[in-house]
């Protein structure tokens, strides 16, 4: 199935994920996580931490065609928690499934590398 690639559209939501529930995406991506825990159960090799040793944390921005109907009500439900000053919850983030069509360099428009400890 053309899955994928996948991402949190809301920056803040994307940072503190233990406060909306989300997978650590600047952890370590879901599925790189499934694939290092499936190989060290089948072979004993911790890949997860070469992995994490080899990668820097980073947000992408990037653009895409692919209509979202329902981005409209959570953009306004971002504005209000954030005017509010209020912590986000699972209403105030879109996630995005890219049907199998990788951001192409053509589509990003920034790299964001982050510090370490930024979100660890």
């Amino acid at each position: 199935m053309p899955w994928g690639p996948y991402a949190l559209l809301v920056r803040d939501a994307a940072l503190p994920s233990q406060e909306t529930s989300n997978h650590d995406y600047l952890d370590t991506p879901e599925i790189v996580e499934d694939i290092c825990q499936s190989f060290e159960d089948r072979f004993g090799l911790d890949l997860l931490r070469a992995c994490r040793a080899a990668t820097h944390l980073c947000l992408v921005r990037f653009v895409s065609d692919i209509p979202r109907p329902d981005i409209v009500p959570i953009a306004l439900a971002y504005a209000r928690a954030a005017l509010r000053a209020e912590r986000l919850t699972r209403w105030e983030n879109a996630c995005y499934e890219g049907a199998g069509c990788p951001a192409t360099q053509d589509r990003i428009t920034r790299i964001e590398f982050l510090a370490t400890d930024a979100c660890c």
